[in-house]
Protein backbone atom coordinates (compact mmCIF):
# COMPACT_ATOMS: atom_id res chain seq x y z
CA UNK A 1 0.00 0.00 0.00
CA UNK A 2 1.49 3.05 -1.25
CA UNK A 3 1.37 6.24 1.54
CA UNK A 4 -0.65 9.36 0.29
CA UNK A 5 -0.43 12.65 1.87
CA UNK A 6 -3.27 15.03 1.10
CA UNK A 7 -2.86 18.47 1.80
CA UNK A 8 -6.04 21.38 0.93
CA UNK A 9 -4.22 24.75 -0.78
CA UNK A 10 -6.55 27.61 -1.08
CA UNK A 11 -5.89 29.77 -4.00
CA UNK A 12 -8.14 32.94 -4.58
CA UNK A 13 -11.45 31.81 -3.98
CA UNK A 14 -11.04 28.11 -5.04
CA UNK A 15 -10.23 25.21 -2.40
CA UNK A 16 -8.18 22.29 -4.32
CA UNK A 17 -7.30 18.96 -2.80
CA UNK A 18 -3.82 17.92 -3.90
CA UNK A 19 -2.71 14.09 -3.24
CA UNK A 20 1.06 13.57 -3.18
CA UNK A 21 2.56 10.28 -3.20
CA UNK A 22 6.79 9.77 -1.87
CA UNK A 23 8.99 9.65 -4.74
CA UNK A 24 12.30 7.44 -5.45
CA UNK A 25 14.33 10.80 -4.40
CA UNK A 26 12.68 10.96 -0.82
CA UNK A 27 10.49 14.15 -1.88
CA UNK A 28 6.83 13.91 -2.55
CA UNK A 29 5.64 14.31 -6.01
CA UNK A 30 2.28 14.93 -7.98
CA UNK A 31 3.40 12.65 -11.24
CA UNK A 32 2.49 9.05 -11.25
CA UNK A 33 0.11 9.47 -8.88
CA UNK A 34 -2.28 5.81 -8.36
CA UNK A 35 -5.00 8.47 -8.23
CA UNK A 36 -7.30 5.66 -8.73
CA UNK A 37 -6.58 4.03 -5.46
CA UNK A 38 -7.45 7.49 -3.34
CA UNK A 39 -10.32 9.17 -5.47
CA UNK A 40 -12.11 5.99 -7.56
CA UNK A 41 -14.88 8.10 -8.36
CA UNK A 42 -12.58 11.01 -9.97
CA UNK A 43 -12.59 10.94 -13.78
CA UNK A 44 -9.20 11.60 -15.72
CA UNK A 45 -8.30 14.07 -18.04
CA UNK A 46 -5.31 13.40 -20.47
CA UNK A 47 -3.14 15.52 -21.58
CA UNK A 48 -3.56 16.60 -25.15
CA UNK A 49 -0.28 17.95 -26.16
CA UNK A 50 1.01 14.61 -25.87
CA UNK A 51 -1.57 13.10 -27.55
CA UNK A 52 -0.99 15.59 -30.53
CA UNK A 53 2.74 14.44 -30.49
CA UNK A 54 2.03 11.29 -30.40
CA UNK A 55 0.04 11.33 -33.26
CA UNK A 56 1.86 13.45 -35.26
CA UNK A 57 4.83 10.74 -34.85
CA UNK A 58 2.92 8.73 -37.67
CA UNK A 59 3.49 10.69 -40.15
CA UNK A 60 6.36 11.93 -42.82
CA UNK A 61 7.36 15.10 -41.71
CA UNK A 62 6.00 16.39 -45.21
CA UNK A 63 2.38 15.90 -43.89
CA UNK A 64 2.53 17.10 -40.01
CA UNK A 65 1.88 20.54 -41.27
CA UNK A 66 -1.90 19.68 -42.83
CA UNK A 67 -2.37 17.12 -39.68
CA UNK A 68 -0.96 19.22 -37.20
CA UNK A 69 -3.83 21.90 -37.82
CA UNK A 70 -6.67 19.90 -37.71
CA UNK A 71 -5.07 18.30 -34.70
CA UNK A 72 -4.42 21.50 -32.94
CA UNK A 73 -8.47 22.66 -33.57
CA UNK A 74 -9.73 19.56 -31.37
CA UNK A 75 -9.20 20.57 -28.17
CA UNK A 76 -10.08 24.19 -28.51
CA UNK A 77 -13.66 23.00 -30.02
CA UNK A 78 -16.61 24.64 -28.34
CA UNK A 79 -18.41 21.93 -27.78
CA UNK A 80 -17.38 18.42 -27.21
CA UNK A 81 -20.33 17.49 -30.15
CA UNK A 82 -18.30 19.94 -32.35
CA UNK A 83 -14.72 18.18 -31.31
CA UNK A 84 -15.62 14.74 -32.58
CA UNK A 85 -17.11 16.44 -35.72
CA UNK A 86 -13.64 17.43 -36.10
CA UNK A 87 -12.29 14.54 -34.89
CA UNK A 88 -14.51 12.74 -37.33
CA UNK A 89 -12.84 14.93 -39.92
CA UNK A 90 -9.63 13.97 -39.35
CA UNK A 91 -10.54 10.09 -39.03
CA UNK A 92 -12.18 10.59 -42.73
CA UNK A 93 -9.14 12.45 -44.25
CA UNK A 94 -6.21 10.33 -43.04
CA UNK A 95 -7.75 7.07 -42.07
CA UNK A 96 -6.47 5.52 -45.35
CA UNK A 97 -2.62 6.00 -45.17
CA UNK A 98 -1.74 6.94 -41.97
CA UNK A 99 -4.23 4.09 -40.26
CA UNK A 100 -2.09 3.81 -37.00
CA UNK A 101 -2.10 7.77 -36.26
CA UNK A 102 -6.04 7.28 -36.20
CA UNK A 103 -5.92 4.30 -33.89
CA UNK A 104 -3.60 6.92 -31.83
CA UNK A 105 -5.76 9.93 -31.84
CA UNK A 106 -8.93 7.19 -30.49
CA UNK A 107 -7.43 5.43 -28.26
CA UNK A 108 -8.34 6.68 -24.73
CA UNK A 109 -10.82 9.09 -26.25
CA UNK A 110 -12.96 9.64 -23.53
CA UNK A 111 -10.13 10.84 -21.03
CA UNK A 112 -9.16 13.28 -24.06
CA UNK A 113 -12.83 15.01 -23.84
CA UNK A 114 -13.39 14.87 -19.52
CA UNK A 115 -13.22 18.60 -19.33
CA UNK A 116 -16.05 19.64 -21.84
CA UNK A 117 -18.17 18.35 -18.57
CA UNK A 118 -16.79 21.47 -16.59
CA UNK A 119 -17.74 24.77 -16.77
CA UNK A 120 -15.60 26.42 -19.32
CA UNK A 121 -13.86 28.97 -17.63
CA UNK A 122 -11.94 25.88 -16.58
CA UNK A 123 -10.71 24.00 -19.49
CA UNK A 124 -8.08 25.81 -19.99
CA UNK A 125 -6.58 24.65 -16.57
CA UNK A 126 -7.80 20.84 -17.06
CA UNK A 127 -6.69 20.38 -20.34
CA UNK A 128 -2.77 21.65 -19.98
CA UNK A 129 -0.08 19.26 -20.29
CA UNK A 130 -0.03 19.50 -16.22
CA UNK A 131 -3.11 19.92 -14.74
CA UNK A 132 -1.68 19.62 -10.99
CA UNK A 133 1.13 22.08 -11.24
CA UNK A 134 -1.44 24.80 -13.91
CA UNK A 135 -3.29 26.01 -11.07
CA UNK A 136 0.00 27.05 -9.21
CA UNK A 137 1.76 28.84 -11.65
CA UNK A 138 0.65 32.03 -9.94
CA UNK A 139 2.02 31.15 -6.36
CA UNK A 140 5.28 30.55 -8.24
CA UNK A 141 5.92 33.93 -9.50
CA UNK A 142 5.67 34.78 -6.12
Amino acid sequence: MVEYDAHFVVIGRIEIEVTLRPNDGGGWAFRDLGLSEVHPQGEEQWCWNHKIVNVLDRFPKRVRGEAKELLHALPYAETRQKCEALRDRFINRYQGPYAKACEILLSDWDRMVTFYAFSKGHWIHIRTTNVVESPFQVSRLM
